[in-house]
């Protein structure tokens, strides 16, 4: 009973932030395409916009949560592809950061797999990442059904290693800001989907998280 009340409450706030969420979008749109918008006006307007799309992926992710039909929803995913859009929404924010960005994974790569599902997990992964990198590479490879996203930012302290997935923990060294959510919604999403995560971590090296698919996520490429 408790379960059900919580993924009823989280459906319905879900579902009522939506709309002003699209009013919220639509606006900026309508902003943007001003010519007479210039200057810090539009990097301002710009930031509005990413903390719009990133406020619809958590709403996406709490109805994801919600509902029970992750396994009914498989289509077929190019994977790379999936992972450069991902990165072209969070990279405008971090562009004052020396960092690099490698991406290592076949174009014919194909797998059978929740689209909205890894679009989250994959909006999470990087976006710990590009918050807890100032300087270096982010990497992102797949190879034999595991998908690693790689940086060498601050890295995770042993101890706090084991606490990561738990909901609102908060490493003492961490320095970005953040709800402590979105590692726990990671856990969940994978836990549901049958897939698996790894995490390998050395504090001031960085860290690298590890998607791993089972055998039917792996699509024929087409004829």
């Amino acid at each position: 009973e408790l379960i059900e009340r919580e993924k009823t409450f989280t459906a319905d706030v879900s579902h009522e932030l939506r709309t002003p969420l699209t009013v919220l979008k639509t606006s900026c749109e309508l902003l943007e395409a001003d010519p007479a918008l210039q200057g810090k006006s539009r990097e301002r307007l710009a930031q509005v916009i990413l903390g719009i799309a990133r406020m619809e992926q958590t709403v996406q992710a709490l109805l994801f949560i919600a509902r029970d039909d992750s396994s009914n929803s498989q289509e077929t995913v190019r994977l790379a592809e999936l992972v450069e859009q991902t990165v072209a929404l969070l990279s405008p924010a971090h562009e004052d950061k020396a960092l690099k960005l490698d991406i290592q994974i076949p174009r014919d790569t194909r797998l059978s797999v929740n689209r909205m599902a890894l679009q989250i997990v994959l909006d999470n992964l990087l976006r710990n990442a590009y918050a807890h990198t100032a300087q270096g590479t982010i990497a992102v490879h797949y190879r034999d059904r595991r998908l690693a996203v790689t940086d060498t930012g601050a890295g995770i302290s042993p101890q706090d290693l084991r606490h990561i997935f738990e909901r609102r923990f908060r490493s003492s060294e961490a320095k970005a800001p953040g709800s402590g959510l979105g590692l726990d919604i990671v856990k969940r999403i994978v836990e549901r989907c049958a897939w698996e995560i790894e995490v390998d971590s050395r504090l001031g090296q960085g860290t690298t998280f590890s998607l791993i698919f089972p055998q039917s996520a792996d699509a024929a490429p087409p004829a």
